[in-house]
């Protein structure tokens, strides 16, 4: 069984009642939105949708706020737990075939699928792991600058036809396996938002593996906050030093080994992947 948790703040009714509808899957047991906003009309929505809880929190942050469900998925014994943002819709069929792939590969702690925006554009939520000129380059430097780096750090070169190991992928949707969350731990606290999916995954990976599925696609109507608004792009900031003060700024040992793999295409699992079912199921946003 998959235990679910949706994380809102100020979020648009229709959004949220767009990922609520993609939840209906006989294997989801529990779907609990944390709302850091605590706001009436969400609460309203929520308690209306069958099946699903609410929990009214001060504004934490992101990871700090899925952690308090995802503890209580560990504790109950549930397979999996998906970590989904709200702004994210697909098919209900794709909840059956991440776990039809997770089950049919006990060795890998997480799973996402490739994603799309409404207008069909590519959402690359699959990364290497950042150097903070990445970041840099990506964020305050014209796209002329670094390009072939860009590229590379957001995995263009690869073909992406099959399954494929990544230390990163973005917090969107996370499918994790419960067991090895056990072990890992979950995210950490010290992040307020946005480097906590980074964190979370190299940690997983580096102890069981992480896959990108591209066979099943959803839809990610992706914000890019801290594009558009500079009390955001502090914050990114802020949270971006206390990764690299946590994982190291120049040197990196497990970033640098991981990065010329996956620039060489050889990142692999010991083992290739067992695809369960035909990898072909494009799904748009189901409305």
């Amino acid at each position: 069984m998959i235990a679910v948790s949706i994380v809102t703040y100020h979020t648009p009714d229709g959004m949220l009642k767009n990922c609520l509808s993609s939840l209906a899957n006989k294997l989801v047991g529990r779907i609990v939105v944390v709302d850091n906003s605590s706001e009436p009309s969400t609460r309203r929505l929520v308690e209306s949708n069958k099946g699903a809880e609410y929990l009214a929190n001060p504004n934490v942050g992101y990871g700090r706020a899925h952690n308090i469900p995802m503890v209580e998925s560990v504790e109950r014994g549930y397979d999996y737990h998906l970590v989904l943002n709200p702004d994210v819709s697909f098919d209900p069929e794709v909840i059956s075939r991440l776990c039809e792939f997770l089950d049919a590969n006990p060795s890998i702690a997480m799973a996402q699928p490739a994603m799309k925006r409404p207008d069909g554009s590519d959402v690359e939520g699959a990364r290497m792991l950042p150097t903070p000129l990445d970041l840099i380059a990506r964020r305050f430097l014209p796209r002329f600058m670094f390009r072939r780096r860009r590229e590379r750090y957001l995995l263009r070169h690869l073909s992406k036809k099959e399954p494929f190991r990544v230390p990163y992928v973005q917090g969107s949707f996370m499918m994790i396996r419960c067991s090895a969350l056990k072990e890992t731990g979950l995210f950490d606290p010290r992040y307020f938002m946005y480097p906590e999916d980074i964190d979370l995954s190299r940690r997983l990976d580096e102890r069981f593996g992480v896959a990108c599925v591209p066979g099943i696609v959803i839809t990610h109507d992706h914000a890019a906050g801290s594009y558009r608004s500079l009390s955001l792009l502090k914050v990114h900031i802020i949270n971006m030093c206390r990764y690299f003060n946590k994982w190291g700024w120049w040197h990196d040992p497990m970033r640098r080994r991981l990065n010329s793999l996956l620039r060489s295409g050889k990142y692999e699992f010991s083992t290739p992947p067992v695809i369960p079912s035909p990898a072909n199921m494009y799904i748009s946003d189901p409305q």
